[in-house]
């Protein structure tokens, strides 16, 4: 009996021990716990205030925080008590939102889910790990607009200019302020002044108290071309200003006005020194506004003429008190050589086909053959070089001031004037004559001022 006894405990003992040494053929099926909560460390809480722990309404609430694991599924947020965007990509993450008006004031509370890699765990946030935190306050403070420099433009027409300008600058204690002005930048402003006026708001609608400065368009003053200077020949000057309706000027000395001078339509010719004073003027509405008046000093030094001609004496010399005793050539063309003459008192004899019989001056239609025999007496009494082409242009009209200067007790003095004209005429006519044949001795005819084209 105790054999049995003892080969029944040998049996159960070996069926026990195999038991438990046998490998399960179940093992494979045993439960894997998940892998936990990824492990989210920093976290900061910042505001972009100029505090950085303080906000208003307006700014803007950031979280930051950076997981150990690249999660499955984005992170979400809540700041403020509603949703934040989130955005960033692997490990580093972001979540913003703006503060409103109507945020609870104090610490700004916030969470944060953040799910593992197979997104089966997640990790909350409500705490940030470097202590930092926004408290949210009712801004009450209104903005200030700086005072703004006026702003001056030249006018492009008689409806003004399009003038840009800066927006004034905007300060505000606790949040960034917006600013508004009327006209804007850009707008066509009159000619004249126009008062801005600017205002500004924060976030919270504090209003900043308004400020006004003044766009002035103001008229182009003219300018002259040729600028003005020292010149040894004649100049056509001419004048311009943008956008003008017209530009007056004057060559008296005296200020030109909107309705007075003269208008200014084709180019100036300057013979002599002289002083052109000019504005430009612009019709705004039913009234001109004018320009400040430029002035425009021009000396002409047009190198002495050489006289053609001896005095009294031998050589066949005239009566009569002529600047020629004999007979000065004309382009070629010796005077009293022709066949055609006239006969003076005395008994001398004068080329009347060189006798100047029209008027002329610059800008009108003249007689080609009259003017052929100007230039060729100018050329012959005053040294000059004049082409002798009929033509009577800006050379030729230099050439008849300078012989009015030089003779102008005989010439300009009948007049009552000083200053040249370029316009052979009464006076300038009988004394070319009178210097071609001076034995004819023609009285000066009466001063009739003239009425012609």
């Amino acid at each position: 009996m105790n054999s049995t006894l003892r080969l029944m405990t040998s049996v159960i003992l070996g069926a026990l021990i195999f038991s438990l040494s046998a490998p399960s053929a179940f093992a494979q099926d045993e439960f894997v716990p998940p892998p936990p909560g990824p492990i989210v460390l920093p976290v900061s809480i910042t505001s972009n205030n100029s505090n950085t722990t303080l906000a208003t309404a307006g700014d803007i609430v950031t979280l930051s925080f950076t997981v150990d694991v690249i999660p499955l599924v984005t992170p979400s947020a809540i700041i403020a008590g509603r949703t934040a965007t989130v955005s960033g990509s692997a490990n580093s993450w972001t979540a913003f939102t703006t503060m409103i008006t109507t945020d609870t004031v104090g610490v700004v509370a916030f969470s944060a889910e953040v799910g593992n890699v197979t997104g089966t765990a997640t990790t909350t946030i409500n705490g940030t790990t470097d202590f930092s935190q926004v408290s949210f306050f009712i801004d009450t403070i209104a903005p200030v607009i700086e005072v703004h420099d006026d702003v001056t433009a030249d006018a492009t027409s008689a409806s003004g200019a399009s003038v840009a300008y800066a927006d004034p600058t905007v300060t505000d204690a606790n949040s960034t302020a917006s600013v508004s002005c009327t006209p804007a930048s850009g707008s066509v402003f009159p000619l004249g002044d126009t008062t801005v006026t600017c205002n500004a708001s924060d976030p919270t609608g504090n209003a900043a108290e308004s400020t006004t400065f003044v766009v002035r368009v103001v008229p182009v003053v003219p300018v002259a071309d040729p600028v003005a200077g020292t010149y040894t020949s004649a100049q056509s000057v001419t004048l311009s200003a943008a956008g003008a309706t017209n530009i007056r000027y004057t060559t008296d000395g005296s200020e030109p006005s909107c309705t007075s001078g003269e208008t200014f339509s084709s180019a100036i010719s300057v013979s002599t020194s002289q002083t052109i004073k000019a504005l430009s003027c612009y019709m705004s509405g039913d009234i001109f506004i004018a320009s400040s008046i430029a002035s425009f000093e021009y000396v002409v030094n047009i190198p002495a003429p050489t006289p053609s001609g001896g005095g009294g004496g031998g050589g066949g010399g005239g009566s009569g008190g002529s600047l020629f005793p004999t007979a000065p050539v004309f382009g070629g063309q010796v005077l009293g050589a022709s066949s055609s003459t006239t006969q003076s008192e005395s008994g001398d004899s004068c080329s009347s086909d060189l006798l100047v019989t029209k008027y002329m001056r610059l800008g009108r239609v003249n007689d080609p053959e009259e003017v052929k025999k100007l230039q060729q007496f100018l050329n012959g009494e005053m040294g000059l070089t004049l082409p002798v082409d009929g033509f009577f242009g800006l050379s030729t009209d230099a050439a008849v001031r300078a012989f009015q200067e030089k003779y102008a007790d005989e010439i300009l003095a009948p007049w009552g004037i000083t200053k040249p004209t370029g316009f052979v005429y009464l006076t300038t006519r009988h004394w070319i004559n009178h210097i071609i044949c001076a034995s004819l001795d023609t009285p000066l005819p009466p001063l009739v001022p003239f009425s012609g084209q």
